[in-house]
């Protein structure tokens, strides 16, 4: 950020909203790993309809990172277009 003419508040922002989606994603899939740790040790089964939220979840949780990935890649490319190095 220092060798960029990017001011500190949209470095700050953008670089939250592009991280969300994979910490997200990670959270996500270590409470699926617990969950299905829990099968292992003799815990109480979990609901199918749990299952369905499980899937769902982690479905959203993907497409949500591949779109705003798309979305971060178009706009460093126009920003690589607009701007030789």
């Amino acid at each position: 950020m220092a060798l960029t003419q990017v001011s500190f508040k949209d470095y700050f922002l953008l670089t939250w909203i592009g991280i969300t989606p994979g910490t997200v994603l990670y959270v996500y899939l270590g409470s699926l790993a617990g969950s299905l740790a829990m099968l292992g040790t003799g815990g109480q089964p979990i609901a199918p309809a749990r299952w369905v939220f499980y899937t769902m979840g982690l479905l959203a949780t993907v497409a949500v990172t591949v779109y705003v990935t798309r979305i971060a890649k178009k706009a460093l490319e126009q920003i690589s277009q607009e701007k030789p190095m």
